[in-house]
């Protein structure tokens, strides 16, 4: 216990601050990003039936809900990182926290599925402007001190995992109490305290100011993930062999082709190709890949089996979940230790064991889905 808790060094100023409270001030306020982001994900979840039968939407058009801010925060995140680079991390990431805020506003105040999803789409891009550019200010922040960094960025890291582990619990304590809107609404003063704060740190270098942006890449990259995503979601209800689902599944490929000859011949790719020749990064993206397609379309799916299919409440769903969440901290402090003793190699292929171990025995459920079958699937997803 006394080797995880932070020890308090002796002061030595650094830009006219003492080193211990310079630490806080940079682990507080980028940490900021990543719970608000990572929050979203989970906290929706557990209000999607509540979203649905409120707003008459669909379970495709629950799917939405979830995708239009992932889709959005996944195709614009490598830009958003460039573009801190040219104009500035703070900048870019107080106007990050500047649009979510907005964007959460107006996604508890909707009064349509269309709206809200809109309104997801507009969170998704101010997750993008966030996430990259907090680490960049970490980054730059602590960059006379290495060792303080690498600490930096496991206080950032956990405080994500503690984030994805609460969602599920403050959502179904919202949605028992007041409903579905105020688990939007609760970003807005999260947000408000990381543009306070950010106040306090040192604007980055602007590395890339005679660099131009990608758009064509970008664009391309934007409308390939949402034609997939679209055919993904039609695919059960209209059929492989609709026009829709794949038109939609051609449309996607021809686009995905066509990003990577841009990005081939862009001088300012957002994403360097050359980067796909090393192969320990194709291995790290791909278990990247596999792990948030599984885990997230779990969530999805057992959040409205729990309460559609066996009529559970909102609050004893986001209970249900936490065994399911709450191991990621656990494992987040472990692999680290894994790692440095092992190396990468073994605890992820070990990690990726567990984890179908944990998915096997989810699909063997009986259907009865009680605490006790879940409990071990529950714990070996996030263990692995």
């Amino acid at each position: 216990m006394l080797a995880m808790m932070p020890i308090r060094p002796a002061l030595e100023v650094v830009q006219g601050k003492p080193q211990s409270e310079r630490f806080w001030l940079v682990v507080g306020t980028t940490s900021v990003a990543f719970v608000v982001t990572q929050l979203d994900v989970t906290v929706v979840n557990v209000a999607l039936p509540s979203i649905g039968l409120e707003l008459g939407a669909s379970a495709q058009a629950l799917q939405w809900v979830v995708d239009a801010y992932t889709v959005a925060l996944s195709a614009c995140m490598l830009a958003a990182g460039a573009l801190g680079d040219r104009f500035g991390a703070r900048r870019a990431f107080r106007f990050g926290l500047a649009v979510f805020a907005l964007a959460s506003i107006a996604c508890g105040a909707a009064t349509s599925g269309l709206g809200l999803n809109a309104s997801r789409a507009v969170q998704g891009l101010g997750a993008a402007a966030m996430l990259p550019n907090s680490l960049a200010l970490l980054n730059e922040s602590l960059a006379d001190t290495p060792h303080r960094r690498a600490r930096a960025l496991g206080w950032w890291t956990a405080a994500g995992a503690v984030s994805i582990a609460l969602g599920p619990v403050i959502g179904g304590l919202l949605l028992s109490q007041m409903g579905w809107r105020p688990i939007f609404w609760i970003n807005v003063p999260l947000c408000l305290v990381g543009l306070m704060l950010s106040t306090r740190l040192e604007e980055t270098p602007h590395r890339l100011r005679g660099r131009g942006i990608d758009l064509a890449g970008q664009f391309s990259a934007t409308f390939a993930l949402i034609a997939l995503c679209a055919a993904i979601i039609e695919w059960r209800p209209l059929g492989l062999l609709h026009p829709v689902v794949f038109g939609g599944l051609l449309f996607a490929a021809a686009l995905a082709l066509l990003f990577v000859r841009i990005e081939g011949r862009s001088r300012d790719p957002i994403v360097p190709l050359e980067l796909f020749s090393q192969r320990r990064f194709r291995a790290a993206v791909l278990f990247g890949v596999i792990v948030n397609f599984t885990y997230y379309g779990t969530l999805f799916v057992l959040s409205l089996y729990f309460q559609e299919g066996l009529g559970v409440s909102a609050l004893s769903t986001g209970l249900a979940f936490l065994p399911l969440t709450a191991g990621f901290f656990v494992s987040n402090v472990l692999s680290g230790r894994l790692v440095e003793a092992f190396g990468a190699r073994v605890p992820m292929v070990l990690g990726a064991l567990i984890d179908l171990a944990g998915f096997v025995l989810l699909y063997f459920d009986t259907g009865q889905a009680s605490s006790g079958t879940l409990l071990l699937p529950f714990i070996l997803i996030p263990g692995g």
